[in-house]
């Protein structure tokens, strides 16, 4: 006899004495969320070792004079088996689950055995899958993970298994090629796929996403659905010389404030210029900003390194061709970290604001790519002169000292209590 049940405080029909005749206990995940968390946050080949032990103690609680012998009774399924073993034939249903319960214990929870003696045409696979066509995997468990980490919304893989699995096919890339998240954290899981593809977001989103349609798919075994269309080829398009400035306009922070200060320069010295604005959910948006076409014959871009990938999935890497391309970069320490060598090859030559900053730049620059100093272009900014210290109740006959920083762009890293300490250092 086979007893399957929903995996509750322990199975409805167990009771003592109640398993004498039970050959096989299956316990559906569904019906108890403790479990699913469980299962949520155990690898995904430990999971069958981690809560078959579970599963089976709550059975030799309700019956205690199963004894020890439960321990080879019990078969963990995902959501949506027991429905898909009634629609079996009794044979089959046997055949498969002594398939699984006699497997080794080492074995992932996606894997069975080749194939069931008696199932007929129906794949002993398709029973572990969340969804027809879709299993978890180690991939899905570390794209969760990941999720719950950050506090990030995600769909429960055990509770909520359809939704689940289109929030893995789905992508949080927006731009011209949107990958899935299933395959940007296949992606970071393998090496090769790293070397291979080294900026995703970015330059290098399309041909991943062509990977993932010639190839991907069939080693993942996923269905077509994980895969999105071809992106499109984009054209550049100018059509006189000038300069297309790229810069976050409308937001309050440091970088922003020096693509508004370039373009301000250029219109002082009458460069026909675009205002190009990269927007990110990262920073705080407080200012409108109409959008421009790219039309001129060079791009003087005012993003760090670290955010040329995001912005480059925004436009396509089609934005760059037949232009020059200048980087206006910071970086504040003497080593400019190898993650971010690739967006060298983006940029034509690379604008510093320091003699301190162009050195860590020509040290990783390759030869073509001059790095220039560039001092920043100074404005004078219109000034309302009826604010002033009363405004904001401060004393008129003091000398003030003014500290300023961006707390999301890491406190530690602006030091604000470095200058607070150097303040009460230098003034009793």
């Amino acid at each position: 006899m086979i007893l399957t049940t929903v995996a509750t405080t322990a199975p409805p029909h167990a009771r003592a004495g109640a398993l004498a005749d039970v050959d096989l206990v299956v316990v559906e995940l569904r019906g108890d969320p403790a479990l699913a968390d469980r299962a949520a946050t155990t690898p995904a080949d430990q999971v069958w070792i981690a809560l078959a032990d579970e599963i089976a103690a709550r059975v030799r609680a309700a019956a205690p004079a199963a004894g020890p012998a439960v321990d080879d009774q019990v078969v963990f399924v995902l959501p949506g088996v027991l429905e898909r073993l009634a629609a079996l034939e009794p044979d089959a249903v046997t055949a498969a689950l002594a398939a699984i319960a006699t497997r080794p214990a080492a074995e992932p929870v996606t894997a069975w055995p080749e194939a069931a003696p008696g199932a007929g045409d129906d794949d002993p696979a398709e029973l572990l899958a969340l969804v027809p066509g879709v299993r978890y995997d180690a991939v899905m468990f570390a794209l969760h993970a990941a999720a719950r980490s950050t506090g990030a919304a995600a769909p429960h893989p055990f509770l909520e298994p359809d939704a689940f699995v289109d929030w893995c096919a789905s992508s949080e890339i927006g731009g011209y090629a949107p990958v899935p998240r299933y395959f940007v954290q296949l992606r970071q899981l393998r090496h090769d796929l790293l070397v291979g593809y080294p900026e995703v977001p970015g330059r290098d989103a399309g041909e991943f996403l062509e990977w993932i349609r010639v190839h991907g798919l069939a080693e993942t075994g996923l269905p077509t659905g994980f895969a999105p269309v071809s992106p499109p080829t984009l054209p550049s398009d100018y059509d006189q010389a000038g300069a297309n400035v790229v810069g976050m306009f409308a937001a309050e922070l440091g970088m922003a404030e020096v693509s508004r200060r370039v373009a301000d320069a250029c219109d002082r010295a009458h460069v026909p210029i675009a205002r190009i604005t990269f927007t990110s959910e990262h920073h705080r948006v407080t200012r409108d900003a109409t959008p421009e076409r790219a039309r001129f014959d060079s791009s003087i871009v005012c993003l760090n390194a670290d955010s040329l990938p995001s912005f480059t999935q925004q436009v396509s890497p089609a934005f760059y061709e037949r232009r020059t391309t200048i980087g206006v970069w910071f970086w504040e320490t003497a080593r400019f970290p190898s993650m971010f060598h690739g967006a060298l090859r983006t940029v034509d030559e690379i604008w510093a604001a320091s003699d301190f900053v162009a050195e860590v730049f020509r040290a990783v620059a390759p030869p073509d790519i001059p790095v220039l100093r560039f001092p920043l272009p100074i404005v004078a900014p219109a000034v309302d002169t009826t604010v002033g210290r009363v405004t904001f109740g401060l004393p008129v006959d003091r000398f003030l000292f003014l500290t300023s920083f961006d707390y999301r762009s890491v406190a530690n890293r602006k030091n604000p209590f470095g200058a607070v300490e150097a303040y009460c250092a230098a003034f009793d």
